[in-house]
């Protein structure tokens, strides 16, 4: 629980008064370290746990084939790859192999990724293409990423409209704006939806939630100044927009003036206005942050001097990243978690 709400001080201590430790608490410890960013505390635990006397289950290994995934360790990934049925015994489930392509794709191996695919004695599922066509849209490899997409589409049943999302994405990065037309109808055709960004914060048992360009909170208009003086800030520290993660046919100048009213921004503003001065600030979002909003968020971050945890859909960063001011992690079903948690206080979403 302290894991999944960025607190792996109280994890750790929590976990050292444990009298007897199990293979599921040290599971959970690697498995903490893993979601909140710390490769290297993964791999120590995981150590530390054979060490201890325990053999690794299929969950240490899941944990450590996932820290090595978000950091691009690819080398370490296969040698706990292949260990686990070469040195333990025990045959890579579906969800190893999952991991295991994304860490290829991940780091452009693609060929790699498409033979281990086509060994695996499973078939691939939507969560293995969808991971293929993000990492095909990170190296801008189209000829994969459209296979991918074409094998997605003709799945009877999407859980979202990622794929067609992220294929738009691709088109729109090499404008070719008639195919983002082309997938966009595709989209509309089968009755897809997009599924709309949330960012939220929880301030004084309230929790408050925005969406891009969100005119609707009562403290817009502060909002939106501070926003405005974050912008000043963070040019004097080096700051420079990254409008590649705007994918809309417009101008330089409208694609910078979006960025700054990303979700999770409106978030971080609103609780700088709402809260103490060097208090750490803890940020939710469903779906994963762009590159341009981790960048700001660092150097927010450095500006205030306050530790800002992003807990997006996926984890997120390098591994200098994982030990800056701004953490990420994963967690798919927190949303849930805190619509249960605070529903007697709970601030609906504002929306456009």
């Amino acid at each position: 629980m302290y894991a999944k709400c960025g607190s792996m001080k109280d994890a750790i201590e929590v976990f050292k008064e444990m009298p007897d430790r199990n293979i599921v608490c040290w599971n959970a410890l690697i498995s903490a370290f893993a979601q909140n960013g710390d490769a290297e505390a993964t791999f120590s635990s995981f150590t530390d746990m054979i060490e201890s006397g325990l053999y690794p289950d299929s969950v240490s290994f899941l944990s450590v084939l996932t820290a090595c995934s978000h950091h691009g360790l690819v080398e370490k990934a296969l040698g706990y790859f292949n260990s686990m049925n070469q040195v333990y015994n025990l045959d890579p489930r579906k969800e190893h192999y999952v991991t295991m392509i994304d860490v290829l794709c991940r780091s452009g191996r693609f060929n790699e990724a498409e033979n281990l695919i086509s060994e695996m004695p499973f078939e691939p599922d939507e969560i293995m293409w969808s991971s293929v066509l993000n990492s095909c849209r990170i190296h801008k490899n189209q000829d994969l990423a459209k296979k991918a997409a074409d094998q997605l589409f003709k799945m009877d049943a999407l859980r979202d409209a990622a794929a067609y999302v992220n294929m738009s994405n691709i088109y729109a990065e090499a404008g070719k704006w008639e195919n983002v037309a082309k997938v966009k109808k595709a989209m509309r055709e089968r009755g897809v939806k997009k599924v709309t960004a949330y960012s939220w914060v929880e301030i004084d048992h309230k929790v408050h939630v925005f969406t891009a360009n969100d005119r609707t909170h009562p403290q817009t208009e502060q909002i939106r100044r501070k926003i405005d003086s974050l912008v000043e800030l963070m040019d004097k520290e080096g700051y420079k927009p990254d409008t590649s993660c705007t994918l809309q046919n417009v101008n330089e100048e409208t694609k910078i003036e979006s960025l700054k009213y990303h979700s999770e921004r409106l978030a971080i503003a609103f609780a700088l206005i709402n809260t103490p001065e060097g208090s750490p600030i803890i940020i939710m979002k469903n779906l994963r942050a762009c590159v341009d909003c981790h960048a700001a968020i660092k150097v927010i971050s450095k500006i205030f001097g306050r530790e800002i945890t992003v807990r997006d859909s996926t984890l997120y960063g390098s591994k200098e990243d994982a030990l800056d001011y701004v953490k990420w992690a994963k967690d798919v079903k927190l949303f849930d978690m805190l619509v249960q948690r605070f529903s007697s206080s709970w601030v609906m979403p504002f929306q456009d």
